[in-house]
């Protein structure tokens, strides 16, 4: 890997598994932070000689060979202003509903690339999504996770909205343990039960041929058992059917209305 420096404009929770992942995995990597969050880039430079916290953006870029872009859309405009970007730098957006042709504009004469981790990044799992395919940040991200290269933002905008089920998942998993609370089951047992599942569910899958992953459904179910009764009633009710739903509304959301709060 022969990137040496990256920077950081824009230090959240997501920036922050980044950059744990990427330092557990490239040990002589440099990482240059912006000022915010203050609390995030000072713990980070705290803890590790390698992490450096600068006092504003435009310092982060001149010490960068690869910058990630990472803070909230409405905040672009502000973060970028200042900044001087070089024709041998990469700047790699996480921002979701920013084109790379509004990146372009705002970082040239830069290179520009799209990345979306998950935070399990951090754990140097999960899957990292790249738009378009670029050598230097797959290099980057080698060993991090299942690197998915899509080739344009069309396709960007048909993956992307699958990450956004990461809190429903957990809201899925908070009601199968609480349902099972109620029931008289102590807290800790039921708990303990229904992540062990859905871990087992999920490992199941990850080692699943790709041509094999439709037929998981029948090789979980019996005609009539507990799985096929509980799939038919969800299925009645709509519920596969909300998820395709769900998806093709976040897909619309452009910009500044990711930042809105969703009414429910």
């Amino acid at each position: 890997m022969t990137v040496r420096s990256i920077g950081f404009i824009g230090v959240g929770t997501l920036a922050k598994a980044m950059i744990l992942g990427l330092r557990r995995r490239w040990p002589e990597l440099e990482v240059q932070l912006s000022p915010r969050s203050e609390r995030l880039s000072s713990e980070l430079a705290a803890g590790d000689q390698k992490i450096h916290r600068w006092t504003t953006n435009a310092e982060v870029v001149a010490a960068s060979e690869v910058v990630f872009v990472t803070v909230r859309p409405p905040q672009l405009q502000e973060a970028l202003s200042g900044t001087r970007f070089r024709p041998d730098q990469l700047v790699l957006s996480c921002l979701a509903g920013i084109s790379i042709a509004e990146i372009k504009e705002r970082c040239a004469p830069a290179e520009v690339a799209r990345v979306l981790p998950i935070p399990a990044i951090e754990r140097c799992e999960g899957p990292i999504v790249l738009c378009p395919p670029d050598a230097r940040a797959r290099a980057l991200f080698d060993g991090l996770g299942d690197i998915v290269d899509v080739p344009d933002e069309a396709a960007l905008a048909a993956i992307w909205p699958c990450s956004a089920f990461m809190s429903p998942y957990f809201a899925l998993q908070a009601a199968l343990i609480g349902w099972t609370a109620e029931q008289g089951v102590e807290h800790p047992a039921a708990a303990t039960y229904v992540r062990s599942l859905l871990k087992a569910l999920a490992t199941t899958s990850a080692l699943t041929e790709l041509a094999d992953l439709d037929r998981l459904i029948e090789e979980h179910e019996t005609p009539g058992g507990l799985n096929n009764r509980i799939r038919l009633q969800l299925e009645k009710a709509g519920w596969f059917a909300a998820v395709g739903d769900a998806l093709a509304m976040t897909s619309r959301l452009r910009g500044a209305e990711l930042t809105n709060q969703a009414k429910p």
